[in-house]
C-alpha cells in the first residue's frame, strides 16, 4: 500500500511517501499562497499510477469535511476534503487538523503513551489531544485548539484570529521573535535568540525566559484540564531539544501546586517535524 501524509504548515509544506507503513521518502516546498500548486508538485514528484490515498494535515479547526476558520492560510470555512478532492484530482483523499495529525502520530508510531497532549511550536501554536488511541476534537473542532487561548496581556500583540494576547502570538516560533524585537528593538530568527541565550545575551535570555513562561502556562492548562501521561512538545521550536526542556521541566515543577511526581511528564515529541505526516498516513490508511 502506498500512501502518501502530507502536513501543511505556516513556512513549510511536507511530504512523505509511505510504502506499507515504512517512511521511504520525504520532500519539503514552501509554502506558498498557491497552496494546490504546491501540493500537486509534491504528490507528482513521490506519486505513481499504483497510489492508494492521500492524507493532508491543515493548520485549522477540522471536522468531517468542513474547514472552519484558519488565521494562516487563505482557506476559511468550506468544505475542504471535496474542495481538494476536485483540485488534486483525486478521490481516496482524508483532511485532519495539523496539530491532531501528529498527536495521532505521537500516539501510533512515536513512544507510547495511553494519552498523549502534542503542542505544536510552528509558525502558530496548536495542540492534539489523543486519548484510547480516539483524537479529541470536540463539536466544532475545536478541542485542542490552544494557540487561540488568552494568554498574554503584557505584550498584547494581535493575532492572525482577529484578537489580542493569544498563545501563538507569544508562544510560537513568530511570538519569540516579536518578544525579542519588542525588547530590544532589532530582529533575530528563533535558532539564532537561542544561539545567544546560551551564550549569555541580556536580551535573548529575558527573552527566551518569557518564551519558556508561556510554555508552561499552556502545560498548567492542559494538566489541569486534561491530566494526560505526557504532554510533548513538537513543531521547528522543538528542535532546541534538551536546552529548552530542561527549561520548560523546571519552571514548570517549581510551580507546581501538587507532588510533581503526580504531574504530567514533559517530553519532546519523539517523531519530530515527521510526526504530522506519520499522523496524516495514519488516518489515511485505517479509511482504506
Amino acid at each position: 500500500m502506498k500512501i502518501i501524509g502530507i502536513d501543511i504548515g505556516g513556512t513549510k509544506i511536507k511530504f512523505g511517501l509511505f510504502i506499507n507503513d515504512v517512511l521511504s521518502k520525504k520532500i519539503e516546498f514552501d509554502t506558498t499562497d498557491n497552496i494546490i500548486k504546491v501540493l500537486k508538485r509534491g504528490i507528482n514528484e513521490l506519486s505513481d499510477n499504483d497510489l492508494n490515498g492521500i492524507g493532508i494535515a491543515i493548520p485549522a479547526p477540522i471536522k468531517g469535511s468542513h474547514m472552519f476558520n484558519a488565521p494562516n492560510l487563505p482557506w476559511s470555512n468550506m468544505d475542504i476534503l471535496n474542495y481538494l478532492k476536485e483540485e488534486l484530482q483525486f478521490s481516496n483523499i482524508c483532511v485532519i487538523n495539523d496539530a491532531n495529525a501528529a498527536a495521532l502520530g505521537e500516539y501510533y508510531y512515536g513512544n507510547k503513551h495511553e494519552s498523549v497532549v502534542l503542542i505544536t511550536l510552528g509558525t502558530g501554536v496548536g495542540s492534539g489531544i489523543v486519548i484510547n488511541g480516539e483524537v479529541i476534537e470536540g463539536t466544532f473542532g475545536l478541542g485542542g485548539e490552544i494557540g487561540h487561548i488568552p494568554l498574554d496581556d503584557k505584550f498584547n500583540f494581535e493575532c492572525g484570529c482577529g484578537s489580542y494576547g493569544c498563545a501563538e502570538t507569544v508562544a510560537s516560533a513568530s511570538g519569540i521573535k516579536r518578544i525579542y524585537e519588542k525588547l530590544s528593538g532589532s530582529y533575530l530568527g528563533t535558532k539564532e535568540i537561542f544561539i545567544q541565550a546560551r551564550d549569555g545575551n541580556d536580551f535573548a535570555v529575558k527573552t527566551v525566559n518569557l518564551y519558556v513562561g508561556y510554555i508552561v502556562k499552556l502545560c498548567h492548562i492542559i494538566n489541569y484540564t486534561i491530566n494526560p501521561e505526557v504532554v510533548m512538545l513538537g513543531g521547528g521550536v522543538s528542535n532546541e531539544g534538551d536546552y529548552l526542556l530542561e527549561k520548560v521541566r523546571n519552571e514548570l515543577y517549581s510551580r507546581e501546586s501538587f507532588d510533581s511526581s503526580n504531574s504530567v511528564k514533559i517530553e519532546i515529541a519523539s517523531l519530530g517535524n515527521n510526526a504530522g505526516i506519520y499522523g496524516a498516513y495514519y488516518l489515511t490508511k485505517k479509511a482504506s
